[in-house]
């Protein structure tokens, strides 16, 4: 069971009023800040999406968590790929319900 739902990932790192993924791909987070996201997006692929296929679920979250786990570890480039894994539109558009 993640440890944390779709919606409260939503709401944490990608809210109208979160911070936490804006500043981390704006080299602004810490190091504390890149594991929560991290942590968060772990439970992301966990979970189970409203709607669509599990396999594109499963290959959308998990890129997103490796690319977080890249900025964790100070990965050249991880936050660039961080920031191409984490479009919006392309989760939404296939698995929002």
């Amino acid at each position: 069971k993640p440890k944390h739902t779709i919606k409260e990932v939503m709401k944490v790192a990608h809210g109208k009023d979160s911070t936490l993924l804006k500043n981390i791909i704006a080299g602004k987070g810490t190091a504390e800040e890149k594991q929560q996201l991290l942590d968060l997006y772990i439970s992301m692929f966990e979970g189970k999406p409203s709607k669509g296929d599990e396999d594109s679920w499963k290959m959308l979250a998990g890129n997103a968590a490796l690319a977080a786990a890249k900025v964790v570890v100070g990965r050249e480039g991880a936050t660039k790929e961080l920031e191409t894994a984490t479009n919006c539109k392309a989760c939404h558009s296939v698995h929002k319900g």
